[in-house]
């Protein structure tokens, strides 16, 4: 990088402070069993696959996912954690002074304001929708699952050159249904009128938001880690497409016709040319249903000794066995320093 440009960089990235916004939910919390159960029961619903126990099981995962933020990422301005009237049990716990300092808990009503209506919501594509709105957000912000953690130190630039989004996936095309871009609008009208029912899945999701972007051939199958977004990208969606914002933060469980919003705001940036790919750090994901103890510590191993993985992401812990669920987070431990910050 050019020493002008370099110095450059880093004045724009003082005067723009980056914020980073965590979603978390405890769903073996009573309050919130018995809002959803009550939520379900008044509306003779059974309870969708997408608020199953393992979904919104709080194992402690999101401890790790904030104290990475704090070693790994110091530069943050503020860590945002947005839930409904609850609070991780780490927050009662003794802070150090950079813990203190940066996190700050968000609650469901204060980013549905003026949307109280769409209250109790279960559903994290509505949610996600809503972040924009967070009191104070800075423009430029991450986004992640309370799930993801940092694995190594990170730069402002690996996520934003200036205004620049530093995406990382693989390029796909997307499905062969939609290639033609005029049959684009009575295709989305067929999804919003329910004539078929895709599984509301994270790829579909991810296609539904190329094509609200303006993409039409292909699309960048996001990996599952810390996202870039902009909040101007959200205003834009809330204000200038407000049928398409209102749609989105309507369902309170997940639903086919709704698309990601971080997604959305990378394609965007796609579609104008602001972005680049990084093919240098990987992601490891964990996925303790589907594998065994042996191929989950084997995966740990090789992310010890590649120093390429930057990110990680344990999908469902609790699927896990006691004796995975115990490596795992005992790995986490080894690599994100949590004591440092409370005890």
């Amino acid at each position: 990088m050019m020493r002008g440009f370099s110095a450059q960089l880093r004045k724009y990235n003082m005067d723009n402070e980056i914020d980073a916004v965590i979603t978390w939910v405890d769903g073996s919390d009573t309050k919130h069993l018995d809002k959803l159960t009550d939520y379900l029961r008044k509306r003779g619903l059974s309870r969708p696959a997408s608020v199953n126990a393992d979904r919104l099981s709080d194992l402690g995962e999101i401890e790790y996912c904030v104290a990475s933020l704090l070693e790994f990422a110091p530069w943050l301005h503020k860590i945002y954690i947005v839930t409904d009237k609850q609070t991780p049990a780490f927050l009662n716990k003794q802070l150090s002074p950079s813990a203190k300092n940066k996190i700050t808990v968000i609650d469901h009503q204060q980013i549905f304001s003026d949307h109280e209506d769409k209250l109790p919501c279960f559903n994290a594509r509505s949610i996600q929708t809503m972040l924009h709105r967070i009191p104070g957000l800075k423009e430029r912000y991450l986004y992640l699952n309370d799930d993801f953690a940092l694995l190594q130190n990170v730069e402002i630039d690996d996520f934003f050159i200036q205004k620049k989004m530093v995406l990382r996936g693989q390029w796909s095309l997307l499905p062969p249904k939609k290639l033609n871009p005029s049959g684009l609008k009575r295709q989305l009208k067929s999804l919003l009128n329910r004539r078929f029912s895709p599984r509301p899945s994270y790829l579909y999701a991810q296609q539904l938001a190329a094509y609200h972007a303006g993409l039409t051939y292909r699309y960048l199958k996001l990996e599952h880690n810390a996202h870039p977004c902009l909040k101007q990208d959200m205003l834009e969606l809330e204000h200038n497409k407000r049928e398409l914002f209102s749609n989105n933060i309507t369902p309170p469980f997940r639903d086919h016709r709704q698309f990601m919003v971080y997604a959305y705001s990378a394609y965007r940036h796609i579609k104008s040319g602001q972005f680049c790919i990084d093919k240098q750090h990987k992601t490891l994901t964990l996925y303790p249903g589907r594998q065994d103890l042996a191929q989950t510590n084997k995966l740990m191993q090789q992310a010890n000794e590649d120093s390429s993985y930057m990110f990680c992401c344990v999908q469902s812990l609790s699927s896990g066995s006691p004796a995975q669920i115990s490596s795992i987070k005992s790995w986490l431990g080894s690599r994100i320093p949590v004591e440092k910050y409370w005890h």
